[in-house]
């Protein structure tokens, strides 16, 4: 710290030149503006948003949720007149269009527009398909990914008609050929990576405290990640952007674990967020008795949560009764569905979200099935404080790596392991991560809640459900591996026809046969 007898003074023509310049750059337009369509707001929009944040770029997002949820339910011609007025006004010299739903940032606005220079095109596209090589744009190539010249594209842009058709996009398309400036369609993957399911080309590289792409096939390092408009290629980019935008890296850790945090401590337990427990009881499963001794020592007041059961095997029904009629009453309410009501689990759950949603109070559901042993009372404040849309705690089960979550799905809806699989598990690598599908036991925030419910895809099993619907709606699953939160039982070789059933899982169950019976 400076003393103050030998304080710097500052000449007041230092001050004038000083502040000339700051006003200068307060007023000068960034070099760069980056243009984010969007329909309604959901992870993947904000996902876009965040990079951008990051690495500090001048950012718009153009909000066309009254046409459409998403930009792919929007007309083109009403996408093209919302970029003209924004490229009108812009002061900017360049501009970039993404969809905001699909894309990611994965450098500095100067490490962008040095991968342009390069490429030395006035307009840089998308391509749709790199085996076709180069092609003129389509129509949905200029909403999926445009850089260009801001003055060039304004003037090849016409000025909307009164009535918007499909001609006002064609119109444009014709003016790019006849005005002046190169065209570039991105195959080299030098700007626009474009993500499919196989992504076999691309590696993760890390630089410090960032991750980014390198397509090893071109040998290129892209700055924009854009996802192919489907299920596999969107939970692709969901798995690679675990790792981007200064989310995770082998240095830091897990930066973005606590961005967005509900810090619990600094609220009084009556300010608590309010909490749906649902609990699923739908196979014959073992150690029911301590699986609900644990649930009632979850570190959370009773009185922030309403309690809902679903018990499918009849012959636990007894244990159910008995869990309510010790506990039921700290509860702020208690919902037993009927398992005759309900035709299959998936209807049971939309039945328990319906529930928390017309509490307006409800500000999360937490599902839990009968196999989830918790043995951290503080695992359900910890989940409510990640503030995230689905989270599931890291659990698996004895001796194998069965746990709440699948690193990857194949093409048939069936299980695929994903390379960081074991290292998550493991806990090699700790953090909030993004993954295709969870099991088990989670939580979900009111808002995924209504998203699931107003366009449930019903699938082969409840889980593949979950997954198909929430990759639809753009509702991100995370996997919490940074505790130790319990474990899972083995419910494959259980069986009700024996007098003392939970006797006979001492090889299968043997971690949960022993500590139950110390607490005997």
């Amino acid at each position: 710290m400076r003393s103050p007898d030998t304080s710097f003074v500052m000449m007041p023509s230092t001050i004038l030149l000083v502040s000339l310049f700051c006003v200068t750059s307060v007023l000068s337009a960034p070099a760069l503006q980056v243009i984010g369509l969007r329909g309604s707001v959901d992870d993947a929009s904000e996902r876009c948003k965040r990079s951008a944040d990051v690495f500090g770029y001048y950012y718009t997002e153009i909000n066309l949720s009254e046409y459409g949820r998403t930009t792919d339910e929007v007309k083109n011609e009403v996408k093209l007149a919302m970029i003209k007025k924004t490229v009108e006004n812009s002061d900017s010299e360049y501009v970039l269009i993404l969809d905001s739903h699909l894309s990611v940032l994965l450098g500095q606005p100067n490490d962008l527009l040095q991968a342009a220079d390069n490429l030395k095109a006035d307009y840089i596209y998308i391509a749709g398909d790199a085996k076709l090589g180069d092609e003129d744009p389509k129509p949905e190539s200029i909403f999926h990914g445009l850089f260009a010249r801001t003055k060039l594209l304004n003037e090849a842009i016409p000025k909307p008609p009164s009535v918007l058709s499909e001609d006002y996009v064609q119109s444009y398309l014709d003016a790019i050929r006849a005005k002046k400036g190169t065209t570039l369609m991105d195959t080299s993957s030098a700007f626009f990576q474009q993500i499919y399911n196989n992504a076999s080309n691309i590696q993760i590289r890390f630089e410090h405290d960032r991750g980014y792409l390198q397509n090893i096939l071109t040998d290129t390092v892209p700055v924009v990640a854009v996802a192919n408009n489907d299920h596999e290629a969107k939970r692709r980019l969901n798995s690679l952007s675990n790792y981007l935008t200064r989310s995770w890296s082998p240095e830091t850790s897990c930066q973005a674990c606590d961005e967005d945090k509900i810090d619990l401590d600094k609220l009084k337990p009556s300010e608590y967020p309010v909490v749906m427990l649902s609990v699923f009881i739908v196979r014959p499963t073992p150690f029911l008795q301590p699986f609900f001794d644990r649930l009632s020592k979850l570190d959370y007041p009773k009185n922030r949560i309403h309690l809902t059961t679903f018990c499918a095997i009849s012959e636990h029904q007894k244990l159910v009764d008995e869990f309510i009629d010790k506990h039921g009453s700290e509860y702020i309410s208690v919902t037993e569905l009927n398992p005759t009501d309900h035709k299959d689990q998936d209807q049971a759950f939309l039945h328990a979200a319906a529930l928390c949603l017309d509490k307006p109070d409800c500000a999360n559901l937490f599902y839990v099935e009968g196999t989830v042993q918790f043995t951290w009372p503080g695992t359900l404040k910890h989940l409510v404080s990640t503030n995230r849309s689905i989270v599931a705690p890291l659990m698996t089960r004895y001796n194998v790596f069965w746990s709440t979550f699948w690193g990857d799905i194949a093409e048939d809806g069936s299980y695929k392991r994903s390379d960081d699989y074991f290292e998550i598990v493991e806990r090699r690598k700790r953090g909030l991560w993004k993954v295709p599908l969870v099991g088990s036991t989670f939580i979900l925030s009111r808002w995924a809640l209504s998203e699931i419910s107003s366009d449930y895809l019903e699938e082969a099993f409840f889980y593949l459900s979950l997954t198909s619907t929430t990759t639809k709606k753009n509702v991100f699953m995370y996997v919490d591996n940074r505790e130790q939160f319990g474990r899972l039982t083995n419910p494959t070789s259980y069986s009700l026809t024996h007098l003392h059933n939970d006797l006979w899982q001492l090889f299968d169950n043997p971690v949960v046969s022993v500590h139950s019976n110390k607490n005997r």
